[in-house]
Formats: C-alpha cells, sequence, structure tokens
C-alpha cells in the first residue's frame, strides 16, 4: 500500500482555501475540525468534523496525528479513500458513492460491498495501524 507524509498545524481558523497547502492537515481543535486539500493533487478542500458520535477522531501523540474513520471522497471525480495514521496517507482503493454507480472500485474491477466483508475490513484496519 502507497503510503505520502503528511504534514499538520494546529490553527486558530482554517485557513482560505487558495491559502492551503498541499500534503499539510490543518487542525482547529477550537471548532472541533480539520481541513486539508485532497492528497491525490485535485486540490478539493477535505472537511473533516471532529466528534466521536458524528465525525472523526483525532489523535495526537506528540510527534504524528492521526484521523479515524478512512477519508472516503466518492462524492468527488478523484473518488480517492485514505487512512491518515502517524501522519502519513495510507491509500487504499478509490470508492464511487454516485447514485448511479455500483458497487465498484474506480477502475471498474467488482468488489464485496462492505456490510459483506466485515472480518476482511477488520483484517485491513488491523494491517495499517
Amino acid at each position: 500500500m502507497y503510503r505520502q507524509k503528511i504534514n499538520y498545524l494546529f490553527v486558530t481558523e482554517i485557513p482560505a482555501l487558495s491559502s492551503m497547502k498541499p500534503n499539510t492537515i490543518y487542525i482547529d481543535i477550537e471548532h472541533n475540525v480539520c481541513s486539508h486539500l485532497c492528497p491525490c493533487g485535485c486540490n478539493e478542500e477535505i472537511i473533516t468534523p471532529l466528534s466521536r458520535n458524528h465525525g472523526w477522531t483525532l489523535t495526537y501523540d506528540g510527534d504524528s496525528i492521526s484521523l479515524s474513520p478512512s477519508i472516503g471522497n466518492g462524492a468527488y471525480k478523484c473518488k480517492s479513500h485514505y487512512f491518515i495514521k502517524n501522519s502519513e496517507i495510507v491509500w487504499c482503493p478509490n470508492i464511487d458513492c454516485t447514485p448511479d454507480s455500483s458497487i465498484t472500485t474506480i477502475s471498474n474491477q467488482p468488489r464485496i460491498p462492505w456490510y459483506k466483508r466485515p472480518f476482511i475490513f477488520i483484517k485491513n484496519i488491523l494491517l495499517y495501524k
């Protein structure tokens, strides 16, 4: 699985899209939100609200950050899907969330729906720790 480094900055306000740098995640603890440019290079702004019940959880260990669960951009043209673990982007197969799509990867290879493969999913999550 391909990995790439992502930098992080704790900020008091998320910067404007035109001021955001690639491969940098901006973390606004006061407003419980993170934002970054899509790491695939499409430059879409990805916003991840921080909330145990309705969003992502952020882990900071003093040296690196992790966001959980994965970030799936199936509604964007790029269809990117990745985890942020230990300040690295861990790429996953692309996803497609458009209403007319079947459950396939962007390369049109059929895949098993997530609800039919819970053990495979758990196994993959444990591999990316």
